[in-house]
C-alpha cells in the first residue's frame, strides 16, 4: 500500500496545505506507509525539497500516477484550496483510493472519502454518496509535534502575558499591522501586562518591510520569526495566541494556548465562532477593519481575564489532543483492507 498527497502552495494562499500533508507524511512513515508528495502552485514542491523531500509537481496523467503507486490498494489524500473543483478522474483511473481534505462543505469533492475537520457543524453536512465522511476537530491534521505538546505541562500565568501573533502565512489584508500597533498602544498604557511578542510569518508574508519599520519603536520586547519549523513550542510557552482563525488555532488549542481571532476571511469567522463555543478562543471584529485603538481594548481585556485564559487552555486540551493525522489513516487503511477483503 503506497500513499501519495498532493497539496496546493503558492504565493496568494500560503503553504497550510503543503504543512498538512507533511504532518500526513510523517504519520504514514510512522505507519510504515510507502509516501510520495505532489505539489500544486509555485511554492509546494519547492518547499517541499527545501525541506529535503521529495516532491514533483503534480500532473493530471492516470499513467504517470499509477507508477507512482505499489502493489495496490493505494491512497492518494488531496489538500487544495477549491477541492471542488480538483479533477480526481485521472487519480482514481490509477487505482487509487482518493480522499479529499474540505472544510467548508462547499460544493462536492468527486472524492472516494471526504475529511472535514473543522468545529463548525453545518460544514459537515455533504452530500450522500461518499464511502466515508471523517468529521470533526478529532481529524484536526498536524505534525506529530503536537500530540507530544499536548501532554506536556504549560508554565503558569505571568502577569506579563506571553503573546505569540500569527495572523495566516501571507496575510493579504494587512491584519498583522494592526495587532502590532495595538499592542503598541497597550503597551505604553499598560506596560506590566505584556511580556514578549512572537510575530509568526511565513515566507510569503506581504508586509515583512512594514512590520519591520513599526516595531523599530514599538515599546515591547518582539521577534519576528518566519517559515517555523518548532512552532509548538512557540505555543506551549505562550499565554495567548492572536489569530485570524486558520490552522494556527486548532494548533494553539493543541497547547494549551487560547486564542483570539480577529478573522480575515468569512470562513475564518465561522471558525472562530465555534471555537468560542467550544470555550478555546474569543472572536472579535475583522482584523484588516478593527481600529488599532479597539483592538487594544479588547486584547487588553482579554490578557487580564486570568480564569478565562486558564479555563480557554484547559477546553482546547480538551478540543485538540493532536492525533488527527493518525486517525485519518488509520480510517483509510481501513477502509481500503475492508474493500480489498
Amino acid at each position: 500500500m503506497t500513499l501519495v498527497l498532493v497539496a496546493e502552495g503558492h504565493r496568494r494562499i500560503g503553504l497550510g496545505h503543503v504543512f498538512t500533508m507533511l504532518a500526513v507524511a510523517e504519520a504514514g512513515r510512522r505507519m510504515g506507509l510507502p509516501t510520495q508528495m505532489l505539489g500544486i502552485g509555485d511554492l509546494a514542491a519547492s518547499t517541499l525539497r527545501r525541506r529535503g523531500i521529495s516532491a514533483a509537481e503534480y500532473a493530471p496523467d492516470a499513467r504517470a500516477l499509477r507508477a507512482l503507486g505499489g502493489n495496490g490498494p493505494d491512497i492518494a489524500i488531496v489538500d487544495v484550496r477549491t477541492p471542488e473543483a480538483f479533477d480526481f478522474t485521472p487519480v482514481s483511473a490509477a487505482g487509487f483510493v482518493t480522499c479529499a481534505v474540505e472544510e467548508f462543505g462547499e460544493g462536492r469533492p468527486g472524492a472516494d472519502v471526504v475529511v472535514n475537520p473543522t468545529p463548525v457543524r453545518r460544514w459537515h453536512r455533504l452530500p450522500d454518496g461518499y464511502r466515508a465522511v471523517l468529521a470533526g476537530t478529532q481529524y484536526l491534521i498536524m505534525g506529530p509535534e503536537f500530540e507530544d505538546a499536548h501532554t506536556r505541562p504549560r508554565a503558569e500565568l505571568g502577569t506579563a502575558r506571553r503573546i505569540v501573533v500569527s495572523m495566516g502565512g501571507v496575510d493579504r489584508s494587512g491584519a498583522t499591522l494592526v495587532i502590532a500597533r495595538a499592542l503598541a498602544l497597550l503597551a505604553r498604557e499598560q506596560p506590566q501586562c505584556i511580556g514578549s511578542v512572537h510575530f509568526v510569518c511565513g515566507p510569503a508574508f506581504t508586509y515583512a518591510a512594514s512590520l519591520e519599520r513599526l516595531l523599530e519603536d514599538a515599546g515591547y520586547s518582539h521577534e519576528v520569526l518566519v517559515d517555523v519549523p518548532d512552532m509548538w513550542e512557540h505555543l506551549l510557552s505562550a499565554d495567548v495566541l492572536i489569530s485570524a482563525g486558520g490552522n494556527t488555532m486548532f494548533e494553539a488549542a493543541c497547547c494549551g494556548a487560547p486564542s483570539l481571532v480577529f478573522w480575515e476571511d468569512p470562513h475564518e469567522y465561522e471558525r472562530g465562532e465555534a471555537a468560542e463555543t467550544a470555550g478555546f478562543a474569543r472572536l472579535h471584529g475583522r482584523g484588516a477593519d478593527t481600529p488599532p485603538e479597539v483592538a487594544a481594548e479588547l486584547i487588553g481585556q482579554c490578557l487580564a481575564d486570568t480564569a478565562w485564559l486558564r479555563l480557554a487552555s484547559e477546553q482546547g486540551r480538551l478540543a485538540v489532543d493532536g492525533r488527527g493525522a493518525a486517525r485519518v489513516l488509520e480510517a483509510l487503511t481501513q477502509l481500503v483492507d475492508a474493500h480489498a477483503s
